[in-house]
């Protein structure tokens, strides 16, 4: 056996017995009896016997006591967040990120500490794959574009795919959620509205994405300016490229029947499935997507870019700013672009 310090003895152990007895256990704050081995120097040099620090044998102690408290307080067990991490194929990182916890606490749960009740029911959330597609969605680039998308397919495969959609709606309404003001166009923001917007678009035109930004902002701004508000709710914001939805990557990645594109120019969006936009859009709505789309569309997406930055709102709003509506009064849809 290896070597036991005695604090009585001041020095190794000479003679110690290993007893099994039942005895309690302090687990955060509470006592739970457990029957487990420890160990005794019996030196005759001191009246009691005085327990000593064996690593083995408190380690299972310890694992005995927690095992108790999991059962009770519903603690997910080691080998079941192993199991939850590997039913999504992560690295033990990998799910720490995604689940914004510390960069080894999956590591530490999984070799048998005890997760607090706040992270044991974020692991006991992340079980069912809509809530770990909302984890996905708000710290997605924490793992890598690469595998955020592995994992959003996987993801998809699990859930129905009404379930999914819906999945996918509902967290983009708590994201994007604000009170209808004048960057708003003074409507809350519908995420079906504005896909059925990129889908229009994507069907008519499949364009870069620097050019589909300054479509959806001409949309909704034109609409604005004659129904007093926005198409789709959506905050735009000044961008070198011209003005751009707000947060339009994590919007576009979202929208089912349209596939971002890449290529040697850049990104495009394509309409990958057939997939109707009329019924969540009203005439006069598609007057007015179809009267942007007949605007730009012989229009590169330099040439839009610079058509944007001629746009009063571009030269006054700050860069990364939010663009207000109000600014929807100084567009001039009629005024020509010479190349």
């Amino acid at each position: 056996m290896e070597k036991l310090f005695c604090h009585l003895c001041d020095h190794d152990a000479e003679e110690f017995e290993v007893k099994e007895e039942e005895f309690f256990y302090n687990v955060r704050n509470e006592d739970f009896i457990i029957k487990g081995q420890r160990v005794y120097c019996v030196s005759d040099k001191h009246k009691d016997a005085e327990e000593l620090f064996h690593k083995e044998y408190d380690s299972e102690n310890q694992r005995k006591a927690f095992d108790l408290y999991r059962e009770k307080y519903g603690i997910l067990f080691p080998e079941e967040i192993k199991n939850l991490r590997k039913k999504y194929n992560l690295k033990q990182r990998e799910f720490s990120h995604l689940l914004g916890f510390g960069e080894i606490t999956i590591s530490r749960y999984e070799r048998g500490s005890l997760p607090t009740p706040a992270q044991n029911q974020i692991l006991k959330d992340s079980e069912h794959p809509e809530k770990m597609m909302e984890y996905l969605m708000k710290n997605s680039e924490k793992i890598g574009e690469e595998k955020s998308t592995e994992l959003k397919a996987l993801l998809t495969s699990l859930m129905p795919s009404n379930q999914y959609e819906q999945g996918i709606i509902n967290e983009i309404k708590e994201i994007f959620h604000h009170v209808p003001d004048a960057y708003s166009g003074y409507k809350e923001f519908d995420f079906k509205k504005f896909s059925s917007m990129v889908l229009f678009f994507s069907k008519k035109d499949s364009p870069y994405l620097t050019k589909l930004n300054k479509l959806m902002f001409y949309a909704d701004y034109y609409f604005f300016q004659k129904y007093k508000e926005s198409l789709s709710g959506a905050k735009y914001i000044r961008d070198y490229y011209g003005p751009v939805p707000e947060k339009f990557q994590t919007l576009y990645d979202n929208i089912e029947g349209v596939e971002i594109i890449e290529n040697e120019h850049g990104s495009f969006t394509s309409s990958i499935i057939e997939k109707s936009y009329e019924d969540l859009l009203s005439e006069k709505e598609i007057e007015i997507l179809n009267f942007v789309y007949e605007k730009f569309k012989g229009m590169y997406s330099s040439d839009i870019k610079n058509f944007s930055h001629e746009e009063k709102c571009w030269i006054e709003t700050q860069n990364k700013k939010l663009i207000s509506y109000e600014y929807a009064e100084d567009l001039n849809m009629d005024r020509e672009y010479i190349r």
